[in-house]
């Protein structure tokens, strides 16, 4: 997890919000990291004009490419502003990390730190959110969820697995760093990713006991799925 810090964003911070947040509650208004666009762009259904989605379209990948900035900034309002003693030493990563390209250039230091940790941002998000969370099969607040509450159902209702970054059929590395094995991932938050893949025979078996379609996705059409839940201005109502 200390990875994180290299980027502009904390880890202690994204493990707070990642599990009370968005491991609890997925793809509701209680989920922060479908919540976080708004009012720029909208990943739940909402009612909503043309005009605003195809101006969501375009504005989120500046979005994407800001993510880690905007972190960085409320985390440093906070700490100076604020009373929560929340500073760590991690902190100052981003600072020695602007040092060491002002060393190596000293003119060209201030492009290069924005557009490392721009290309960071946007390919952290350009990873994490087509797909998976975002598809038109997966469940959102709004539609009519199972008769059977059970928080497990849930999780698998709200993600479908990316087909190329499966343990099954990629390398271990990528399925480990390109959020592969998601559903797993959900239903065991704690487990390390490394070991999911010896999970997968079970986790099968299960799902057709309990007759539950295994969903998996092309990562080229998740972009396309993608912007159906950006235009989606009406919630469908699905019942299981």
């Amino acid at each position: 997890m200390r990875f994180f810090d290299i980027s502009l964003m904390s880890s202690t911070r994204w493990r707070q919000s990642h599990a009370m947040s968005h491991h609890t509650f997925p793809n509701t208004c209680l989920d922060l990291e479908v919540t976080q666009f708004e009012p720029f762009a909208y990943l739940m259904p909402k009612p909503t004009s043309l005009f605003y989605n195809i101006f969501s379209l375009f504005i989120l990948p500046i979005l994407l490419t800001a993510v880690t900035f905007i972190d960085f900034l409320k985390r440093w309002i906070s700490n100076l502003l604020f009373t929560e003693d929340e500073f760590e030493l991690v902190d100052l990563i981003p600072f020695l990390e602007l040092y060491g390209f002002y060393l190596v250039n000293k003119e060209s230091y201030l492009w290069f730190f924005f557009v490392f940790h721009g290309t960071l941002s946007f390919t952290f998000a350009f990873l994490s959110l087509p797909g998976i969370h975002h598809h038109s099969s997966n469940f959102y607040e709004g539609h009519q969820g199972r008769k059977d509450t059970d928080w497990g159902l849930l999780q698998v209702d709200t993600i479908v697995d990316r087909w190329l970054t499966s343990s099954d059929n990629t390398s271990h590395s990528i399925a480990v760093s390109a959020f592969g094995d998601h559903t797993l991932h959900h239903l065991f938050p704690t487990v390390d990713g490394s070991i999911l893949q010896h999970f997968i025979p079970a986790y099968r078996i299960t799902l057709a006991e309990f007759n539950i379609n295994y969903k998996q996705s092309n990562c080229f059409y998740d972009w396309f799925e993608f912007t159906k839940v950006l235009f989606t201005t009406k919630q469908k109502k699905k019942q299981k």
